[in-house]
């Protein structure tokens, strides 16, 4: 499925979002090509993980990655590096 266009405010909100949650925001861009505005927003969690949002062309959708060293659930003991 290709990505979506994020509005703006959808983008802001994200960033927003994001900032509370503890993450610091890497990137965030909007992009004005041909009519469209297409959005960018990567953010960084101190625990080491990035998490990425981004869209492109109409609609009204957006693609979300999340990058971690281990997905465990809360509580168990964490992996030795």
């Amino acid at each position: 499925m290709p990505s979506r266009r994020i509005p703006p405010p959808a983008g802001a909100a994200l960033c927003c979002l994001l900032k509370k949650e503890g993450l610091t925001i890497s990137a965030y861009q909007e992009k004005g090509a041909d009519g469209t505005v297409d959005a960018e927003v990567r953010a960084n969690h101190p625990s080491d993980y990035n998490l990425a949002a981004n869209s492109a062309g109409d609609g009204d959708e957006m693609t979300l990655s999340a990058t971690s060293p281990c997905l465990q659930p809360p509580g168990s003991p964490t992996a030795a590096p």
